[in-house]
Order: structure tokens, then C-alpha cells, then sequence
């Protein structure tokens, strides 16, 4: 994809050990690109929605197995 995106990178920060990276798109142009008609984008304004792309885990980490869940549910959005 070529668009400006975001790096995130989720780390213990006791242990310093990365846990999950992942970049992320909030530019609707190119996400409507990847998802098609699976998802109306008109109904979310600009910044509202993100692609995330090359979710990468860190499967040898049993940090990272241990709080998989709590680290996915950081990317939900919030009620």
C-alpha cells in the first residue's frame, strides 16, 4: 500500500520485550481498496476507521501468550 500509515509496536515494559507490531491506514481511499463492498466507509467519518496491516505476534513470548486477548482488545474501538 502506498499511503502515509502509522507503526505500533505493543512491548512489556518490564521485561522490554516486544509483544505485537502492526502498521495501521486511516486514510479511507486506500482501506476501501483492500475491503471492497465488505464495508460502507461513508458511514464512519474521516479518522473514525483504521486498516491494520502485517499484525505480527510475538508467538515465542509467553508474556504474549498469556495477554494476547488484552493486547488485541487495545485495537477495539471504545463505548
Amino acid at each position: 500500500m502506498r499511503s502515509e500509515y502509522y507503526l505500533v509496536v505493543v512491548y512489556d515494559g518490564i521485561s522490554n520485550t516486544p509483544l505485537l507490531s502492526t502498521r495501521y491506514y486511516f486514510n479511507k481511499p486506500v482501506i476501501a481498496n483492500y475491503v471492497k463492498e465488505t464495508l460502507n466507509l461513508n458511514e464512519f467519518e474521516d479518522g473514525e476507521v483504521f486498516l491494520a496491516d502485517r499484525l505480527s505476534g510475538n508467538i515465542n513470548s509467553t508474556i504474549y501468550r498469556k495477554n494476547r486477548d488484552h493486547i488485541f482488545s487495545l485495537f477495539m474501538p471504545r463505548s
